[in-house]
């Protein structure tokens, strides 16, 4: 599967959610909400309440799939595609690995 057959699955299971009319903030709030849930799987392992076995790393996947899920649906009301978000964020990292920028702070390093 490449990112265009996920983005046409993604447009199928979509309900048009809004916040308020904005579909960006919806995604923007289901997002963190998914991101919420990665986080609260990774903190039970800390707490011993589960090891990260095949079985909890299958859980871990599918959040990160829900995360992936919105992240879509953002890029599609930005007027972006997945593949679009990828290269942009390729081309980011390989100007800041060739100015020996990689580590610091701020978006335009």
């Amino acid at each position: 599967m490449d990112f265009s057959d996920y983005e046409k699955i993604v447009e199928k299971t979509d309900l048009n959610c809004s916040v308020n009319g904005d579909k960006l903030a919806y995604a923007l709030v289901g997002m963190v909400g998914e991101i919420g849930e990665f986080a609260e799987k990774i903190k039970r392992i800390y707490r011993k309440d589960h090891k990260l076995d095949s079985n909890y790393k299958h859980l871990l996947a599918l959040e990160l799939g829900d995360v992936l899920w919105y992240l879509t649906k953002a890029a599609k009301e930005l007027g972006c595609s997945l593949e679009d978000v990828a290269k942009l964020n390729l081309e980011k990292l390989e100007k800041r690995l060739k100015d020996k920028k990689l580590r610091g702070n701020g978006d335009l390093r």
